[in-house]
């Protein structure tokens, strides 16, 4: 079976961008977990540190 597509497929009134081109997609799941594509190896001060 496979896994969910990406979320841009379900929805209709705005798309998600990209960040980087080399990154995938996002899926609806990551959305609603509030994971979407954010490692889990990533510290959250380096997601908001400008250094």
């Amino acid at each position: 079976m496979a896994g969910p597509g990406p979320a841009n497929d379900y929805l209709s009134a705005y798309r998600l961008v990209l960040a980087d081109p080399n990154w995938r997609p996002a899926t609806v799941r990551q959305l609603l977990t509030h994971t979407a594509g954010i490692p889990e190896w990533v510290h959250p001060w380096r997601m908001v540190s400008s250094g």
